[in-house]
């Protein structure tokens, strides 16, 4: 065994560059008084990523990513490293502070991978992301260059997505298409973008990949369209697109506008019943966490892409869910059943094809 005695305080660096080239090499850690050195440092002249990102919004790669990156560059790499090293991906979330949002920024920070945060506030952002003011919709051409070039892209930035009439949705629309349209042909390889069941309109039974499409809402008709141009888009550069398509989200409740929003708030008015209707009609719900991670995931893997659903492929009653819901959180108001009656445009039973996500996910 070779012996180094390494002066500089970076042990670890020189200790993991060993290891990952499996050269048989002991570093051993020295005092500055064993070996001084007559070199004098400026004051305040190290760098780290909480000084730059304070001063310049800015971010070193962590040391040993960039480290493994070298190595493989140069084929010097011997050690086997674990996937989630391997394949640390730059990511640009959009709408990143949105209800959804902030959990999916989580969920890729907790797998390792390097955020970029899009949004006009950060309140709710994970502060260990790189927050970027870059004007979303400006039209800029060279927007790709100004996000810092990610690996992937997660457009989620949609407004007034609880209202699905609102005409902003077809009005946006335009912008949706010049920022993703910019993208592509600044040179971003892989993108993702956030869809919805509502593309589908009515529809019982299973909802797949191929399930045809006629949106009855002005929210569907505009997510619908988006998704066709985005194809197209990338079918001319090459680029790998992740149509995910969400179903009934639930979790983060104060931050929703679903009824499980609606329940607290009525729990917290001190109502003892609320008015309802039958809720027999089934759909496919996921708790906004879990579908964060899916989202993480299926927007990061190389292998499948196209149109994935996000979902648990698990129909379930509404008046189940809300009385398991209820039950959950100790509440004590009470659905009044049948005060309000179905709307005939209603699907009895309406959920997601989780075969590919299952896939991604490695769950059988």
């Amino acid at each position: 065994m070779q012996l180094v005695k390494e002066v500089v305080a970076g042990q670890n660096l020189q200790k993991t560059l060993f290891e990952l080239c499996e050269v048989n090499v002991e570093v051993v850690p020295v005092t500055s008084e064993e070996y001084g050195s007559p070199a004098t440092r400026p004051a305040y002249s190290v760098l780290e990523n909480k000084k730059l990102n304070d001063q310049f919004n800015y971010r070193m790669q962590e040391w040993k990513i960039a480290l493994i990156k070298y190595l493989s560059d140069k084929g010097l790499m011997k050690k086997e490293i674990g996937e989630h090293v391997k394949n640390r991906k730059k990511v640009l979330v959009t709408g990143a502070n949105g209800y959804i949002g902030r959990h999916v920024v989580k969920s890729l920070l907790d797998m390792g991978h390097e955020v970029i945060a899009a949004d006009f506030v950060f309140d709710g952002v994970d502060e260990r992301a790189l927050k970027s003011e870059v004007s979303l919709f400006s039209g800029d051409k060279d927007i790709y260059e100004q996000f810092g070039r990610p690996d992937v892209c997660i457009h989620l930035a949609w407004r007034n997505g609880f209202v699905h009439n609102h005409e902003s949705h077809l009005l946006d629309l335009p912008n949706h298409y010049i920022f993703i349209k910019n993208m592509i042909e600044g040179g971003l390889p892989q993108l993702a973008v956030m869809g919805t069941m509502h593309e589908v309109g009515y529809w019982e039974g299973a909802i797949t990949e191929d399930t045809p499409t006629n949106p009855t809402s002005l929210y569907g008709i505009a997510k619908n369209a988006l998704r066709q141009m985005t194809f197209l888009l990338a079918s001319e550069k090459n680029v790998k697109v992740d149509w995910l398509r969400a179903y009934y989200i639930l979790g983060d409740d104060k931050k929703s506008s679903s009824i499980f929003a609606k329940i607290v708030g009525w729990e917290e008015e001190g109502k003892e019943t609320f008015p309802f209707n039958t809720g027999k009609n089934k759909y496919d719900f996921i708790d906004v966490d879990e579908l964060s991670r899916q989202i993480a995931k299926a927007a990061t893997q190389d292998e499948i892409h196209g149109i994935i659903n996000c979902c648990t492929g698990n129909p379930v009653s509404l008046a189940d869910k809300v009385e398991e819901f209820i039950k959950e959180h100790g509440f004590k108001i009470r659905p009044e059943y049948g005060a309000f009656p179905d709307r005939p445009y209603d699907s009895p039973a309406v959920w997601g094809d989780a075969e590919k996500i299952r896939k991604i996910m490695k769950v059988s």
